[in-house]
């Protein structure tokens, strides 16, 4: 998942300023409605993962994980 900071003066196409890498395909993504920093997604194994676009090193702020008793299904 790429994101682009629309705001700033020099938005460049080929360059995103955010790459997220997932273990599964993004189903869904939304956005914190006080926080732009903060997104929610969905992966196709049922896993939702917060991230937060304010870090530099670790985005991952929160994640559900698969474990035995996980939703498994899309």
């Amino acid at each position: 998942m790429c994101t682009w900071n629309l705001d700033r003066r020099s938005v460049k196409e080929d360059k995103p300023d955010t790459i997220i890498d997932s273990p599964c395909c993004v189903m869904c993504l939304e956005f914190h409605p006080v926080n732009p920093a903060w997104i929610a997604g969905g992966n196709f194994n049922g896993e939702v993962i917060l991230w937060d676009l304010s870090q530099n090193d670790d985005l991952v702020l929160a994640s559900s994980g698969i474990g035995d008793d996980a939703h498994r299904e899309p």
